[in-house]
């Protein structure tokens, strides 16, 4: 009897291995499809069963991201974007997304510093040159964040936000007839976006 069940078993062994494989795949797939609907809690779920049965950089970042667009755990999604990172140490993407998470908790210095490692990975990375001006904008580091907002400007040359953020820059440098160029160049593409600024710094 032993010996049936032990053929039997066998017999089912490679068919049973590659199933279960490709479920973390699969969960991943599943997860990043109840992303795209909103579901963020059921993608959590999803991530969750596919990094116990196998850890993945993949899974941490799509975990960490469904919590912070949850807005629940951020703590959690600080530590899943660490995990991806320790898998991975040189993934611009995750750098700039812990960077982000690390902004919305008031740890600006520390974002900064993810967004210096993600254009030292990738000097083209221009999303991250974008929060890297913001940041430092937000530390009251001017000279730095003008110099972010116009290399973002040469890649994005209509962007009116980067224009009102170079501009902004400007205002805090007491170079108001040189940021009231850039209001003007803004309000050109968004007149409601630049109307406000125009206002206050260019009567």
């Amino acid at each position: 009897m032993r010996f049936l069940f032990l053929i039997v078993f066998l017999t089912c062994l490679p068919f049973a291995l590659p199933a279960q494989v490709d479920k973390p795949q699969r969960l991943l797939k599943e997860g990043k499809e109840r992303l795209d609907k909103k579901d963020y809690k059921g993608a959590i779920t999803d991530f969750s069963i596919s990094l116990e049965m196998e850890p993945s950089v993949e899974g941490y970042y799509l975990r960490a991201t469904a919590k912070y667009l949850l807005n629940d755990d951020l703590q959690g999604a600080l530590s899943d974007f660490d995990n991806a990172i320790g898998l991975d140490p040189y993934n611009a993407v995750i750098y700039n997304s812990r960077g982000n998470l690390k902004d919305e908790l008031k740890k600006t210095t520390d974002a900064i510093k993810d967004y210096d490692k993600a254009v030292s990975l990738d000097s083209t990375y221009i999303n991250a040159y974008y929060n890297r001006a913001i940041a430092r904008y937000n530390v009251q580091e001017y000279k730095e964040a003008q110099t972010d907002f116009e290399r973002v400007l040469k890649k994005l040359p209509q962007d009116a936000e980067v224009m009102v953020g170079l501009g902004l820059c400007l205002v805090k440098l007491s170079k108001t007839t040189e940021a009231c160029t850039w209001f003007n160049k803004a309000k050109q593409h968004q007149p409601t976006l630049a109307q406000e600024y125009l206002q206050k710094f260019c009567p």
